[in-house]
């Protein structure tokens, strides 16, 4: 009795460590399912991580559908991207009638997937945290990742798993990676072992039909060239001299060798000193009537406004023209005064043109930044 008990206490525990690698096995998580934290072996990093680069216009907190963070609507284009180290990452969303049906997803430059945030049954239990996509199987470094909307909708973002630490954006293009290299490829300036490059030929080598400088083949002659003793038609042996020429270093009398020039005479195209053409200027002069630009003086500042597609506007503006525009923002943020501000170009005037300005739109400005200097 007691060895049958033994051995039914041992089949029991048997039997629950099997159901519990089982059930662990089975309910690993995957696309579509829930997932309110991270899981064993992840990290997971919220919508606001520093490192988490948003473009496209200004995203925002949802507050009346999911409680993600999302991309403005109706605005294609839009992305997100980052960076980190490790081997599988995973995309916590969720899905919802307004969702984008069409997004790319990029790795190391390289397009490799495509998902949808849609939900074309329109459910009502929006606010659940869903892994909506996912890449396993990297190898092991640092990658660089983008999620490129395709249509207008939105991208809606809870946060970011990864089994290694989150970086800012910095595009690894695929194969990148120290040590790596794409098969078929080649690094500038090397040559795989038993090729040749075309057009070169290895040394000590010889092309058919041709014939080394400085060797000749028996019997044959380079053309330009004579044997000893022989004489081409129309040629003159040394020391001879044929009716009617003039030996080098004599001159017949009436005659100027060349390059040189009679007293009080001028060669046409040439000019005595301390004279000018018409028509033309010496250096370090300027014409009558002709002005340079003045350089701009005193304290200045470089203003860098970011707009909301992601591209910049560089101004070189005195502090003036600086504190008017700062004016101007502060005053439309409250809702007073013109939606453009007119910003001269100055020197960047580039054409035929008295006067070329840029009107900067408040509400596609995402953000701008001053770095200011003094000239002399």
């Amino acid at each position: 009795m007691r060895i049958f008990k033994k051995i039914f206490v041992s089949a029991l525990l048997t039997l629950m460590l099997f159901l519990s690698v089982n059930q662990s096995i089975t309910f690993a998580s995957s696309v579509g399912d829930t997932l309110d934290k991270a899981e064993a072996g992840w990290t997971r990093y919220n919508y606001n991580d520093a490192n988490i680069t948003y473009l496209g216009g200004k995203w925002f907190k949802d507050t009346s559908g999911p409680g993600t963070w999302n991309s403005p609507w109706e605005r294609y284009g839009t992305s997100l991207k980052f960076n980190f180290t490790g081997t599988k990452l995973r995309l916590i969303s969720t899905t919802w009638w307004s969702g984008s049906n069409s997004i790319d997803v990029f790795i190391d430059g390289v397009k490799v997937d495509n998902f949808s945030l849609e939900d074309k049954n329109k459910a009502n239990n929006i606010k659940v945290s869903k892994i909506m996509y996912e890449k396993l199987g990297l190898a092991q470094g640092e990658h660089s990742v983008e999620f490129v909307n395709n249509t207008n909708s939105y991208i809606f973002i809870y946060s970011i798993d990864t089994d290694g630490q989150l970086k800012p954006f910095n595009l690894i293009k695929s194969g990148s990676q120290p040590g790596t290299e794409q098969p078929g490829t080649q690094q500038p300036g090397t040559q795989q072992p038993g090729t040749q490059q075309p057009g070169t030929q290895q040394p000590g080598t010889q092309q058919p039909g041709t014939q080394q400088p400085g060797t000749e083949q028996p019997g044959t002659q380079q053309p330009g060239t004579q044997q000893p003793g022989t004489q081409q038609p129309g040629t003159q042996q040394p020391g001879t001299q044929q009716p009617g020429t003039q030996q080098p270093g004599t001159q017949q009398p009436g005659t100027q060798q060349p390059g040189t020039q009679q007293p009080g005479t001028q060669q046409p195209g040439t000019q005595q000193p301390g004279t000018q053409q018409p028509g033309t200027q010496q250096p370090g002069t300027q014409q009558p009537g002709t002005e340079q630009p003045a350089e701009p003086t005193g304290d200045r500042a470089i203003l860098t406004v970011t707009m909301d597609n992601g591209f910049d506007k560089e101004f070189d503006l005195s502090k003036k023209e600086l504190n008017a525009f700062i004016a101007w923002y502060d005053a439309k943020d409250a809702g007073r005064g013109p939606s453009f501000f007119a910003i001269d170009k100055h020197n960047n005037n580039k054409g035929p043109f008295s006067n070329r300005k840029d009107y900067v739109i408040f509400n596609k400005i995402l953000t701008f930044e001053v770095s200011e200097y003094s000239t002399k």
